[in-house]
């Protein structure tokens, strides 16, 4: 097989994303808080809402019917299709929480990261290294949210600030972040921006993490298991039962055991297929 070819695909298109780097850094005058900060905050929320509102669409509206096939939920429920009003409250909630809940709690990362040391350089990462940084961001990512995410199930601590989110048994995409304050910021905002405060991410590979991770937490949230798309059979089942399938990949589901009535479903057998319709 002949290499060089991947080789110099690779080199045009790093040599493409380097200008694009070194254009954003002139338009944003080499600002890292301003990059740090803002833009991650705005990447996140335009693929939040960009997401959800689709999902919401269809949800609040019932069409375009084809997609109602891939709906993991009881759609004979009778809070199906989802009314308005409660759509405003999931939004009036997500847009404080991300808005004025998130934002300090971003800063105080920032000034963690610098104080840290991360790559400031004004190259961006090698493939290599930024494929391994968003690994290690995504294991990072799922220690932190399994652990704070069963604290919150415990019953001195759900009433208090767990119980908002399980409101919805059968949640909708917007509801990724429909919570209590206390509850995003420790298990929303810091398990995902700890792996690059910890690692000392460069900004873009910040970025990239960021553009990946929001919309999987909306994928499971949605209660729709496109083809090619993440399956939310299992986040689904916790929000039904409570007391299963705590994590968001389910690797310390399956080390504490803790997917074991979702082991028992039909659902199970399809969660991680790409094409099949789902089962539930």
């Amino acid at each position: 097989m002949d290499y060089k070819i991947f080789y110099e695909i690779w080199t045009a298109v790093g040599d493409h994303l380097q200008t694009r780097w070194e254009s954003l850094n002139k338009f944003f005058n080499n600002d890292p808080f301003v990059m740090s900060v803002w833009v991650s905050l705005y990447l996140m929320m335009a693929v939040y809402w960009g997401i959800g509102l689709l999902f919401t669409y269809v949800d609040t509206t019932g069409t375009p019917a084809f997609l109602l096939q891939y709906k993991i939920q009881d759609l004979s429920a009778s809070s199906y299709p989802v009314s308005l009003k409660r759509v405003g409250e999931v939004a009036a909630q997500v847009l404080f929480n991300q808005l004025v809940v998130a934002v300090p709690v971003i800063i105080v990362c920032y000034y963690l990261k610098a104080w840290r040391g991360y790559d400031v350089s004004r190259t961006i990462p090698t493939f290599p290294r930024l494929v391994l940084e968003l690994i290690l961001c995504a294991l990072i990512n799922e220690v932190f949210f399994y652990y704070s995410h069963r604290a919150l199930h415990h019953h001195l601590l759900f009433k208090f600030f767990h119980s908002r989110h399980h409101e919805w048994t059968s949640p909708i995409a917007i509801s990724a972040l429909y919570c209590h304050p206390v509850e995003h910021v420790f298990s929303n905002v810091l398990p995902t921006y700890l792996g690059p405060v910890i690692l000392g991410s460069h900004v873009v590979t910040q970025w990239i993490w960021l553009i990946l991770a929001t919309p999987y937490g909306v994928f499971l949230h949605s209660g729709f298991h496109l083809p090619l798309m993440p399956s939310p059979g299992a986040h689904d089942l916790h929000h039904l039962k409570f007391v299963v399938n705590y994590g968001i990949f389910g690797i310390l589901d399956v080390l504490h055991g803790t997917n074991h009535l979702f082991k028992k479903r039909l659902a199970y057998t399809r969660h991680i297929a790409l094409l099949n319709k789902p089962s539930l």
